[in-house]
């Protein structure tokens, strides 16, 4: 199946930006007031942000539509409050927060450490009714993916941590593509180079093959029906 794949690739460096003294935020995919036509969304994701709030500050989000978003710590922890459920969660590493979101719903993500900066990914998708909770992963295996217990909304993600020339796999179901997504070092992957917060959108494959190429690369993988 390696000659069928198709793919398209997600640079960092071509990333959307919005950012101020209290905030970074980085878009893979149209977003707010950024537009590319080469940005365009993977279908059900709608949005996948990379974003950074220094310390004991708060940003608010407006739902645009009816979905739900991951919340993924990368450094420190995450404060989260929804109108919905107002009592702060605290969202820490190797755990990750799924919000469900109607649309006009407002919602907090919080940095509540007084001395330094976090990081995190906001991930929004398009799916069928769930609820908020937090998830919890495990990140303590070495070059093996730990998967994501997301509710049966047809989407599926894993996450792992890879040493050095690490090799893995993945399958693909049948109809689906993957979203490959490098939260730290760099992949070679389907004889693609991916590296620090590059995006990778597969479909037409069926065994996803790669090999990490630096130590402690992470990578983040979200299976998707494939609309192409």
């Amino acid at each position: 199946m390696l000659g069928d794949c198709k793919s398209k690739i997600f640079k960092a460096s071509q990333r959307g930006l919005s950012s101020s003294q209290d905030f970074q935020k980085q878009f893979t995919f149209n977003y707010g007031t950024y537009w590319n036509i080469d940005k365009k969304p993977v279908n059900p994701l709608l949005y996948l942000n990379d974003e950074s709030l220094i310390q004991t500050y708060s940003e608010t989000y407006l739902a645009q539509e009816d979905h739900s978003a991951l919340v993924i710590p990368i450094t420190g922890s995450v404060s989260c409050v929804t109108q919905s459920k107002p009592e702060p969660t605290l969202v820490q590493a190797e755990q990750i927060q799924l919000l469900r979101l109607q649309k006009g719903e407002k919602y907090v993500l919080s940095n509540p450490l007084d001395s330094h900066t976090i990081n995190f990914l906001h991930v929004g998708f398009r799916t069928a009714n769930t609820e908020t909770k937090t998830l919890d992963i495990n990140l303590l295996k070495l070059n093996a993916l730990a998967s994501i217990a997301l509710p049966d909304i047809g989407i599926k993600a894993c996450i792992g941590v890879y040493e050095g020339r690490a090799e893995g796999t993945y399958t693909v179901a049948p109809n689906n593509g993957v979203f490959c997504y490098v939260v730290n070092g760099a992949f070679e992957m389907q004889n693609r180079l991916i590296e620090h917060r590059d995006g990778l959108w597969l479909w037409n494959i069926v065994n996803l093959e790669f090999e990490a190429l630096a130590q402690h690369s992470t990578l983040l993988l979200l299976e998707l029906p494939n609309n192409q």
